[in-house]
């Protein structure tokens, strides 16, 4: 890292702080987020229709 931040003109301290801030600003991006609403929907319909085929395996099964 010293060999990389001499080549760049900057202290190594510099870039471990700036390498913080860069960490932390991602950390407080992601946080708090909603999920989109729309993929959330789709995704309660996917596992209904899921269960809804599990029932009707199951059904079938003791049929047969």
């Amino acid at each position: 890292m010293a060999e990389i931040s001499k080549n760049h003109g900057i202290a190594v301290s510099l870039f471990y702080k700036w390498r913080e801030q860069f960490l932390e600003g991602g950390k407080k991006g992601l946080e708090g987020k909603d999920p989109d609403k729309s993929l959330m929907k789709e995704n309660e319909n996917l596992n209904s229709i899921i269960g809804e085929m599990t029932i009707a395996n199951e059904i079938l099964k003791k049929i047969i």
